[in-house]
């Protein structure tokens, strides 16, 4: 599946693949380090917003 989305973004000249990984999740930041992507010092910033109202989704 990675190949396909890797091919569809090259095709569409996209510059570069960004992926979110939990730190602590040492066996999918093995994975991809073997596919090639390297860490990067990003921080992400999250806000809850609380639960949407039925009618707001």
């Amino acid at each position: 599946m990675l190949d396909a989305v890797e091919e569809g973004l090259r095709d569409h000249d996209a510059r570069a693949l960004d992926l979110m990984v939990r730190s602590e999740n040492e066996k999918a930041r093995a994975l991809y380090a073997r596919r090639g992507f390297t860490e990067t010092p990003r921080l992400v910033m999250s806000k809850a917003l609380g639960p949407a109202a039925a009618g707001d989704r």
